[in-house]
């Protein structure tokens, strides 16, 4: 009768492994202080995703929701918005179709923003 390769939970012996000490405060998971299960383990271990925008930066789908949100806000410039589409389409998180109507919308959006202004 030959062995299996394969081992099963209980064969495995758990007293020879490497201590999670390194690992639980690569995470910022203190074992001296945190025993037994972790609260709040999926905020720790969750990282934080920007939903800022640098030109020529990463650009997501968050962040360009955002932008989008903020120009029709008025809290950006609709411009900023209109300048990364370009980069959107070529990541393809927009579709050139989409990008087309979102342009058309954010000129009007500066339009009406301007004549508030203007008032």
């Amino acid at each position: 009768m030959t062995t299996s390769p394969i081992r099963t939970a209980r064969s495995l012996d758990k007293s020879k492994r490497k201590s999670a000490t390194d690992k639980l405060n690569e995470i910022g998971i203190d074992p001296n202080v945190e025993k037994g299960v972790i609260s709040n383990s999926n905020k720790k271990l969750t990282p934080k995703v920007s939903t800022e925008y640098e030109p020529g930066g990463n650009l997501t789908k968050d962040i360009l929701k955002n932008l989008e949100l903020e120009a029709k806000n008025g809290t950006s410039d609709p411009q900023t918005y209109i300048d990364v589409i370009p980069q959107a389409i070529e990541q393809n998180l927009i579709d050139p179709v989409t990008a087309k109507i979102k342009i058309e919308e954010m000129k009007v959006v500066r339009h009406v923003n301007s004549l508030w202004k203007a008032n």
